[in-house]
């Protein structure tokens, strides 16, 4: 267990990357019965390439979370950012897998 310290330049990643995925969320949406579809999780997975697991799971959560919010669907704030952790960690291990069994051994 690495005891790693977090700096200004992981806060600002994280916040950069959290108001992406709620501007891509928020602004172009298309109203359905029970809710809205979004573009919002391309950068909820693009967000678990940059930032890597934890903190992509951080600003997918906080950005989805505040779009609810801030769109009217406050009933959705805490499943929406538990459903944006799990789309991190599936797409974080296929990505990672994808590495480490096809991109990994091209280069050795």
């Amino acid at each position: 267990m690495s005891n790693k310290s977090v700096n200004t330049k992981d806060i600002t990643k994280i916040a950069i990357m959290a108001a992406l995925v709620f501007v891509a969320t928020y602004l172009i949406k298309i109203p359905s019965l029970n809710g809205y579809t979004h573009i919002g999780d391309s950068m909820v997975i693009l967000s678990a390439f940059i930032l890597g697991k934890k903190e992509g799971a951080l600003a997918a959560g906080l950005g989805a979370a505040l779009c609810d919010l801030l769109s009217g669907y406050m009933q959705y704030i805490i499943p929406t950012f538990f459903i944006k952790l799990i789309i991190i960690d599936i797409s974080f291990s296929i990505f990672h897998s994808y590495i480490n069994f096809i991109v990994k051994p091209l280069y050795n």
